[in-house]
């Protein structure tokens, strides 16, 4: 009786942190923070339109759209304008400018390296 009730009890255990782990995984995984790609890989052309905008669309226009908070982020020029003066050192909170997005937490190092990649690439409009 004993015996069946360990191996019962070793069971539970097993399946109960087989759950947790993948479970943690999930829930602690900066890929599903970001609109794009599971993957950071920044080895080719940033792209603004499929990389960068929709970025922005998800962490910024809130506040950064047409009647909103300048700088306006919803569109390429504004966006560009931004990518010229801070828009990189907000998202990095480098200290050298305000951080973005504002009473939220940092964008993940990946999203924050694929703005930084666009921006000294001379945020190309493509």
């Amino acid at each position: 009786m004993t015996i069946r009730l360990y191996v019962i009890l070793l069971f539970t255990t097993l399946l109960l942190c087989n759950c947790y782990k993948r479970n943690f995984k999930k829930m602690h995984s900066n890929s599903d923070a970001s609109p794009i790609a599971k993957s950071c890989d920044t080895t080719g052309v940033i792209s603004y339109s499929a990389q960068v905008a929709p970025l922005l669309n998800a962490n910024c226009n809130n506040c950064h759209n047409t009647g909103g908070t300048a700088p306006n982020l919803s569109n390429y020029n504004g966006v560009l304008n931004s990518a010229q003066n801070t828009l990189y050192s907000s998202v990095a909170w480098d200290g050298n400018a305000s951080n973005m997005p504002k009473g939220l937490s940092k964008m993940s190092d990946c999203d924050v390296a694929i703005i930084k990649k666009w921006v000294f690439a001379g945020a190309p409009n493509n």
